[in-house]
């Protein structure tokens, strides 16, 4: 897989190693452990494929861990969008982006087009069921784009179209 020249520069400038995963990101199944902002960027914002990310909290383990399974297990019905785990303290800049803070996990976002923009899905009624979990999810990817059995990241056109 090819990486971004100018995204690719970006973290070298900044002294950031290319993680070992880059070559083959997006290309795992199940739910996907995000350990770095570095591994964030390049799997999340910059792949073609949908996500949902699951921010979450170490320090909140006994909390989180019924919706980090009802994540793995919605995933498995879904099959087509990309699912990650994230843990604010180790991905702060993310985190900080998203304006993801502590108190707020578990906290899903949704990342559908290739803007740098998530959509937040409203966890509290529903947070340990797979398949209201399930069903939300293909609710919020339904407009994108399938292709070879993957959900697509839309782009975003800027400006109407042009009448004459």
């Amino acid at each position: 897989m090819r990486i971004r020249a100018p995204l690719l520069l970006c973290l070298l400038s900044r002294g950031a190693a290319v993680p070992e995963e880059v070559v083959s990101r997006g290309e795992e199944r199940g739910l996907v452990q995000l350990h770095t902002d570095d591994e964030f960027e390049f799997k999340v914002l910059s792949h073609p494929d949908c996500w949902a990310v699951l921010f979450t909290s170490a320090t909140r383990a006994d909390e989180i861990a019924p919706m980090v399974r009802a994540l793995e297990e919605a995933g498995e019905m879904l099959g087509d969008i990309m699912l990650g785990v994230a843990d604010v303290d180790k991905l702060k800049a993310a985190s900080s982006e998203f304006n993801v803070r502590k108190r707020m996990v578990p906290r899903l976002l949704a990342f559908k087009s290739r803007a740098r923009m998530a959509d937040v899905f409203k966890l509290k009624d529903e947070k340990h069921s797979a398949d209201a979990l399930a069903k939300q999810l293909e609710a919020a990817f339904a407009e994108n784009p399938r292709e070879d059995h993957r959900c697509k990241k839309a782009t975003l056109a800027i400006g109407g179209t042009e009448e004459l």
